[in-house]
């Protein structure tokens, strides 16, 4: 058995393996077995390990795998006999070889160093999976815009902040969306409504009426929409004016109501079936 010494010496203190980090102890008897070549028990991968030998180390591993040359002069021995050359031959193997075999085992600790594999940054991968979620959904959502918000469970708040956006955006969120019309006049009223045969011009009406501001200040003409309808309601005729059509002579000039002001119009129509009984004026303020 070698000494502690030449157990030293033929000790490789540190192989570290390229693919895993891991490092661990070996003997050079270890490396001439491969020419050098070991497998990580960590990562199964294989590498030479003599290209990490010091120069000192290098000298130590080629001066023991160096082949050794016998000066004894071959003596003449009697050729084995062919029946019993496979046995004999087996059995000088494994006297050769086993005590070899045994000694070529080491029994100190190599104490591997384990080296956990670097962890790979996974975040730039949820980042962009992410991404690219959020933007299906919303593509998704933009699509489906008309369903959605006509859903009977979807909450008034998110319906209506989804209706304010889309009209920053101007995108017609709900289906058959018809532009915002003109909104009923609160402030001016209409008075003394008066619907009669013109007195110069067959198959026409004249209409009168008085406009009166009740705001504490100016307010812009309103439109007018004259509405004709039968005995059941049903419309039969309708037009709307703007105040160029209605305002005459002075009045043409202005733009605003003053407050508390009367003022009487005339229109002149044409008149409209003869079933149409019922008429009715509606004032709206103006876009």
């Amino acid at each position: 058995m070698p000494d502690a010494h030449n157990a030293n010496d033929n000790l490789l203190d540190s192989v570290c393996c390229p693919a895993c980090d891991t490092r661990f102890r070996c003997q050079f008897s270890d490396l001439a077995i491969a020419d050098g070549l070991l497998r990580c028990g960590v990562c199964q991968h294989v590498f030479n390990a003599t290209e990490q030998l010091t120069p000192a180390q290098r000298e130590a591993f080629d001066a023991l795998v160096a082949p050794t040359t016998n000066t004894t002069p071959a003596q003449d021995s009697p050729e084995p006999d062919s029946n019993d050359s496979d046995e004999t031959g087996a059995a000088g193997c494994d006297k050769k070889l086993g005590p070899e075999l045994l000694e070529g085992l080491s029994t100190n600790d190599h104490g591997f160093e384990f080296h956990q594999p670097r962890a790979r940054r996974r975040w730039p991968w949820l980042l962009v999976n992410s991404l690219a979620l959020i933007a299906l959904l919303t593509q998704w959502a933009y699509w489906q815009r008309s369903d959605i918000l006509t859903h009977p469970n979807l909450p008034p708040e998110i319906k209506a902040f989804a209706l304010s956006q889309c009209a920053q955006l101007s995108l017609t969120c709900l289906p058959n969306q018809a532009p915002p019309g003109p909104q009923p006049s609160s402030d001016i009223i209409s008075q003394k409504l008066l619907v009669r045969p013109h007195p110069d011009v067959a198959d026409a009406l004249k209409v009168d009426a008085i406009l009166l501001n009740k705001a504490d200040s100016a307010r812009d003409f309103p439109l007018l929409q004259l509405r004709f309808s039968n005995i059941h309601g049903i419309e039969l005729a309708s037009r709307l004016f703007y105040p160029s059509e209605y305002l005459a002579g002075e009045l043409n000039a202005l733009s605003q109501l003053d407050s508390g002001q009367p003022v009487h119009i005339a229109l002149e129509i044409a008149a409209p079936a003869a079933d149409a009984v019922n008429y009715e004026l509606r004032l709206f303020s103006r876009p």
